[in-house]
């Protein structure tokens, strides 16, 4: 992956910060659990830098997350199958309502829900 100016490595970097953020943690436990530098995951979350595969995959076991995810932005089977698992009891009405209510989450959380 080219090294700066890459739209790509700018999306993933973004992704990583997320996660890691989400997760609590700070840059140095990200290092001690994927055994790469601080310096090099700073330089991944700013886009400076694209991670090559085998950093990915560290990445990804640290933060507990798929590759995927991390390369672009897609969520886990398991995750998202256990979300659709959720609306199967519900009839139209309350599926709904629930997708109402989890747009207004995002609106909330400062993100723009689709549709």
């Amino acid at each position: 992956m080219p090294k700066r100016n890459n739209p790509l490595a700018a999306q993933i970097g973004r992704r990583i910060y997320k996660k890691r953020k989400d997760l609590g943690l700070t840059q140095e436990e990200l290092a001690d659990r994927s055994g790469l530098s601080q310096s090099f995951l700073t330089c991944i979350e700013r886009g400076e830098k694209g991670p090559g595969f085998d950093s990915i995959i560290r990445i990804s076991r640290a933060l507990e997350t798929s590759t995927d995810y991390l390369l672009m932005g897609v969520m886990p089977q398991e995750e998202s199958n256990d979300i659709l698992s959720l609306f199967e009891p519900m009839d139209e009405t309350q599926r709904k309502l629930a997708i109402e209510i989890l747009k207004g989450i995002l609106l909330i959380s400062g993100h723009t829900p689709p549709g």
